[in-house]
């Protein structure tokens, strides 16, 4: 019984550990009140990254029914300078692509004045 409650115990631990694990990648995410349930939603979102073109589905919220981008970044960005522009797009047509979004990818310098304190 003892060995059942480990073995369950770690289970557990380890689906929790795979699901921090997903929910801590960077994401691209719009407004999520923009497209709301009442309106006319987009039903995918294109997403220009570097030259490079992805076609994301709209993700709808539980609660109000609001549409909204929510694109996964993990392995796509480049390291260094980025840029990113995305347009709404549903049966009907393409919406404009919106102002791009700038942003640097890669790790921090090493930090400096490493050394033993007294507090």
């Amino acid at each position: 019984m003892k060995k059942c409650f480990s073995s369950l115990f770690f289970g557990i631990l380890f689906v929790l550990m795979l699901v921090a694990a997903a929910l801590a990648n960077p994401y691209l995410q719009s407004d999520k009140n923009q497209y709301p349930s009442t309106g006319v939603q987009p039903e995918v979102f294109v997403v220009l990254l570097n030259g490079t073109m992805y076609v994301s589905p709209a993700y709808k919220d539980p609660v109000n029914g609001a549409v909204y981008l929510n694109f996964d970044l993990v392995g796509k960005w480049a390291t260094g300078a980025n840029s990113v522009k995305v347009l709404a797009r549903n049966m009907w047509g393409d919406s404009v692509y919106c102002v791009p979004l700038s942003f640097n990818a890669g790790a921090p310098v090493a930090p400096s004045g490493v050394g033993l304190s007294a507090n």
